[in-house]
């Protein structure tokens, strides 16, 4: 809140202050989304789910039956879900996302053998179990860590060569006695 007070000149010299009254500015409150804008909220059992293609929910459903392909119409991105009784939202309940179906930018990707390569590399029938699933995301973390930790160094290794070198004085053949220094600081 601010107080504003205004000077104006009345006859003779004499100001008289005048009270403008309070300025107030609302703070902004966020708009509430709705739940259409969850992942979760357009699941293979709403009434109204829209299934990909039957070719391709059948390649799916080769991997593993108790999965689904279903569009998600406010993201426009297919998302594939797992049957899982244990999830019990009100959102979502019986189904558990496994993935939206994107791109590593986010944007749309079709349904092709990308996709169905995912699936399989996040079943259970590849790695054995859970525990070995998670081992292996572990250590694909682990190897993009190191891999961001070498390139940083790189970087900053190569910048402080690129200093080391350009700090050296470097004895030059000229007019005066062949320092640098001597040459900047003595105006020759």
């Amino acid at each position: 809140m601010t107080r504003y007070e205004e000077m104006t000149g009345i006859g003779g010299g004499r100001s008289v202050v005048r009270d403008l009254g309070t300025v107030t500015t609302p703070i902004a409150r966020p708009t509430p989304k709705g739940p259409e804008t969850s992942w979760n909220y357009f699941h293979p059992g709403r009434c109204d789910a829209r299934f990909a293609p039957e070719p391709f929910r059948a390649e799916v459903k080769a991997i593993d039956p108790q999965l689904e392909v279903v569009w998600h119409p406010v993201y426009e991105r297919w998302c594939v879900w797992v049957k899982n009784p244990h999830i019990q939202h009100w959102i979502c309940a019986g189904w558990q996302m496994l993935f939206p179906v994107r791109y590593p930018d986010g944007s749309y990707m079709p349904l092709d053998q990308r996709t169905l390569a995912t699936v399989y590399d996040r079943s259970p029938r590849k790695w054995g179990s859970a525990q070995k699933y998670f081992a292996r995301i572990v250590d694909e973390i682990e190897r993009d860590r190191h891999a961001a930790t070498r390139t940083r160094e790189s970087v900053v290794g190569q910048i402080a060569r690129d200093h080391w070198h350009h700090a050296q004085i470097q004895v030059g053949y000229g007019p005066s006695n062949g320092s640098k220094f001597s040459d900047h600081h003595a105006g020759g």
